[in-house]
C-alpha cells in the first residue's frame, strides 16, 4: 500500500469516527431530556419579554443562558463564593436574599436548579417579589428529586407542587403555571443511565477493574435501556415523579 492510500484511509477513518462521535454526542444530547426542557423552556420564555427588558439571572454561573437574552438588559447574579462564573460577563455577586437592586427595579427573574442549595429557599422568593415590577415575571424550576450534589450547599433533594402552590402566592407572586419536566418513565432513563459511572466511581472495586466493567455496561445502561424507557414516556402521563419542575409566575 502506498503512503497516499494510507493517508487517505486514515483520513477516512478520522471522519468516520468524528462522525461516529458527533452522532454519539447527540444522542447522548437527546437521552439528557431534564437539560433540554430547561433550555428549550428557557428559550421560548425569553422570546415572550420585550426588547429592553431588565432581567437578573439569579445563581447564574457560567451565564449559560445570557445568548436567549441579547435583547434584554442581563445581569447575572451569584453568590460570593461561586465558582462557575462566566470568564467575559461579569457576575452581581451577593447573598440570594439580599441583592443589591432597587426594590421594583426588574421585569424578569430566571432562576434554574439553584434554589436547591440555598438554606433559606423562602427567602429567596421574598426577595424576588421584592425586585420586580408590578406584573415583571418570574421562571423558576427546581428538581423534583436529585443525588447530592455540590456539597457543601447542598440543602434539599427535591420540590413538591405545593412549594409553588403556596409559597408564590404567599409573596405575592401569582402562579400562571407549573410545567412537569417529563415524567416517572423519563426519571427511570435518567437514573439508569447513571449506573456505568456510578460503578467506575463510587464501588469498592479496584480501580482497573471498575472502568472495564463501566465499560463494558456502557452501551446496555447508558444508552439501550435509557432509551427504551424514553419510548415509553410518549405512553406515559404521571406526573408524581418527573425530573423537575418549572413555574411561570407574575408580581401582582
Amino acid at each position: 500500500m502506498t503512503e497516499r492510500k494510507v493517508a487517505t484511509t486514515f483520513q477516512r477513518l478520522g471522519s468516520v469516527l468524528s462522525t461516529a462521535k458527533q452522532g454519539l454526542g447527540q444522542l447522548l444530547q437527546f437521552l439528557d431530556h431534564n437539560e433540554a426542557a430547561r433550555s428549550h423552556a428557557v428559550a421560548d420564555w425569553a422570546k415572550t419579554l420585550e426588547p429592553g427588558a431588565t432581567l437578573v439571572d439569579i445563581g447564574a454561573g457560567s451565564c449559560k443562558y445570557a445568548p436567549y437574552f441579547s435583547h434584554c438588559k442581563y445581569t447575572p447574579q451569584d453568590s460570593p463564593e461561586a465558582e462557575y462564573a462566566s470568564p467575559t460577563i461579569p457576575l452581581l455577586r451577593s447573598d440570594i436574599s439580599a441583592i443589591p437592586l432597587p426594590s421594583g427595579s426588574v421585569d424578569a427573574i430566571l432562576c434554574t436548579e439553584v434554589l436547591e442549595h440555598v438554606e433559606q429557599p423562602l427567602d429567596a422568593l421574598s426577595e424576588f417579589a421584592r425586585l420586580l415590577k408590578p406584573g415583571g415575571r418570574l421562571l423558576l424550576s427546581v428538581p423534583a428529586a436529585c443525588r447530592v450534589h455540590r456539597v457543601p450547599t447542598h440543602y434539599y433533594g427535591g420540590f413538591a407542587p405545593d412549594f409553588f402552590e403556596r409559597s408564590l402566592p404567599a409573596r405575592g407572586l401569582d402562579l400562571e403555571r407549573l410545567q412537569p419536566v417529563g415524567n416517572w418513565s423519563q426519571f427511570m432513563a435518567q437514573e439508569i443511565g447513571r449506573l456505568p459511572s456510578l460503578v467506575r466511581d463510587h464501588t469498592s472495586l479496584p480501580r482497573p477493574v471498575a472502568t472495564a466493567i463501566a465499560a463494558g455496561i456502557w452501551p446496555i445502561f447508558r444508552v439501550a435501556i435509557p432509551t427504551a424507557f424514553l419510548a415509553l414516556s410518549h405512553l406515559d402521563r404521571s406526573e408524581d415523579l418527573p425530573l423537575g419542575w418549572i413555574a411561570y409566575a407574575r408580581r401582582a
